[in-house]
């Protein structure tokens, strides 16, 4: 069986221009060449350089009157350490790297069993009846044999169901449940494949994971999250931002996405959360949707003229929780007039 090869990161190397150019500034243009060299021979050996004179000499392709004269300068941008000289933006730029790698890693694993799971939801949609918690089972005990680990029991509250029409061939309780909801850290991870795929890197900040223990919270599971993540997409699409999406922009369409999950007929209390009970309330004001309006303005819209204070202070605290100019647009669009002033 052919071995397949460890993903590294020594493919490329990032070089921050502004940054480099203003450490070294004082180089000659044979200086700079041998820095350089030095930078890449450190990116692509774990970070590390010989100490030896005459290693660091043929690594940076010098003579020997060239490097007597700018040796000690170009040591002078590393540190020794175990034996080795090392560089701190190399440290840097490589720890960062490397977890990067195991991140996409673990994201493309999240999404592979989200697609997963989509499929067996749509052909349980179409007749086709499907045990998630058995496929799970099935896939913690390939999991567990990789690892060398004995599998575990089966459950005794889940067994096969038949893949057409008739009734289950097992004896005992039927488990039909839904998929346990997704954690903090497998929402992160599927999104920043979602984000991938779509050529966009997204890199989770300390707020973002303020927002993924918040979406967490809400026990939504991949289905769902799915779905909020393509009106987000939608969104971003409307308003010209390639930005990625972030945990705290998808925030803003899990009410829609898990409304229509539940599928049935808005109540009254909750008419904002489908397309169907917007269009209703906006006919019952007299609301008109312009014709290239895109559809979470007109929502966000007809909120305003519904003059509802508890659904108007929501979506301004939702997108407080954005970016500044999204809080000001949709603070105006309510109110009529910029965050601070006072209404009329």
């Amino acid at each position: 069986m052919a071995r397949v090869k460890e993903k590294r990161a020594d493919v490329w190397m990032p070089l921050y221009i502004s940054d480099y150019l203003a450490d070294t500034s004082h180089l000659s243009a044979a200086e700079h060449g041998a820095y350089l060299l030095m930078l890449m021979h450190a990116w692509v050996n774990d970070g590390r350089l010989p100490v030896e004179d005459e290693r660091l000499r043929r690594i940076a392709r010098m003579d020997g009157k060239d490097w007597r004269d700018a040796g000690a300068e170009l040591r002078g941008f590393f540190y020794e350490q175990d034996g080795a000289l090392r560089h701190h933006r190399v440290d840097a730029e490589l720890e960062r790297a490397n977890a990067n790698i195991s991140q996409r890693s673990k994201a493309g694993k999240a999404s592979a069993e989200a697609r997963r799971v989509k499929r067996d939801s749509e052909r349980n949609s179409n007749g086709c009846s499907t045990d998630v918690g058995t496929d799970v089972e099935r896939m913690h005990q390939r999991d567990a044999e990789r690892d060398g680990k004995p599998s575990p029991p089966p459950s005794p509250n889940t067994i096969p169901t038949s893949s057409g029409v008739g009734a289950s061939h097992g004896v005992g309780p039927v488990d039909n449940s839904a998929p346990p909801p997704l954690s903090a850290d497998a929402v992160g991870e599927l999104l920043v494949q979602l984000e991938a795929e779509k050529g966009r890197a997204l890199r989770l900040s300390s707020r973002a994971h303020e927002a993924l223990l918040r979406i967490a919270d809400r026990c939504i599971g991949v289905p769902a999250l799915l779905r909020a993540h393509a009106l987000a997409c939608a969104r971003r699409d409307a308003d010209r931002d390639t930005s990625p999406v972030n945990p705290g922009f998808l925030e803003m369409f899990l009410d829609e996405a898990m409304a229509e999950q539940k599928g049935g007929t808005p109540s009254a209390t909750d008419w904002d959360a489908t397309a169907e009970g917007v269009q209703g309330k906006a006919e019952e004001l007299g609301v008109q949707r312009d014709p290239d309006e895109h559809a979470i303005w007109f929502r966000l819209r007809v909120i305003a003229a519904s003059g509802d204070q508890r659904l108007m202070e929501r979506e301004v605290s939702k997108a407080e929780r954005m970016n500044p100019g999204e809080f000001e647009r949709v603070y105006r669009l309510m109110y009529g007039v910029a965050p601070g002033q006072v209404v009329a």
